[in-house]
């Protein structure tokens, strides 16, 4: 695919309940709908994992992972980066191909905003299988994976990866790894905090898929306003 740039999103906290998509085990035979399907067998122990977690938790969502139906990863999460960004993420996409904007997700590891998911709940910072922090464990599988080789093997044409997501709550972490090849920046929001951050980075997100920008001086020039600088990875 011919793609210089990737922008790279975090899952949410906050998520759309339920669902009319089919369970998970269903929904991820479907390529249109499981976009990075190699990351299946991480993803099942995870789930495994979880729902042992939750035996004596009854009214823990993860209880239901197996049961509950699936829904576009763009329609499951809720939080301020989707809600600001959203709709031009939604328009920037094609349902049948892997596009230009991927969502670091601490139960399935990257994710298309097409790709189908059931509710859940983990976030990077949460224990692992291995009992270390999941970004931790996301970064040795990506390492498993090759992932480095995979995502150049997807984009032949890509140059720049730009992280639209805290340094602090392990997503930029479980993909630091990309660095090694391309231009990965962080998008820091100046004077910014866990609450206002996400907002910010939606909008900033939302202007570079509006005005097509990809090259690192384009969009440094759109976040400024913003008061938001490129940090190198």
């Amino acid at each position: 695919m011919s793609v210089s740039s990737l922008f790279l999103i975090a899952c949410s906290g906050y998520k759309a309940e339920n669902g009319r998509g089919p369970v998970w085990e269903i929904a991820r035979t479907r390529a249109e709908w499981n976009s990075f399907s190699l990351f299946d067998d991480s993803r099942i122990k995870l789930i495994d994992f979880l729902i042992d977690l939750s035996n004596d938790r009854p009214r823990d969502k993860n209880s239901i992972l197996r049961t509950c139906p699936t829904m576009a990863a763009i329609e499951r999460y809720r939080g301020k980066v989707y809600e600001m960004a959203g709709d031009s993420i939604s328009k920037n996409i094609d349902s049948s191909s892997i596009n230009s904007v991927l969502i670091v997700s601490s139960l399935f590891g990257i994710l298309h905003p097409n790709d189908m998911i059931p509710d859940y709940e983990l976030m990077m910072k949460d224990k692992s299988p291995s009992g270390n922090r999941m970004h931790e464990w996301w970064r040795e599988e990506f390492k498993r994976y090759h992932i480095v080789e995979m995502v150049g093997a997807l984009y032949p044409g890509l140059k720049n990866i730009y992280c639209f997501m805290s340094m602090f709550t392990g997503y930029v972490d479980a993909v630091e790894d990309l660095g090694d090849r391309y231009d990965m920046f962080v998008v820091h929001v100046q004077n910014g905090n866990m609450y206002h951050s996400p907002g910010t980075w939606g909008k900033t997100l939302k202007s570079c898929l509006e005005v097509g920008a990809s090259n690192p001086e384009a969009v440094a020039r759109i976040i400024r306003p913003f008061g938001c600088e490129l940090q190198n990875l």
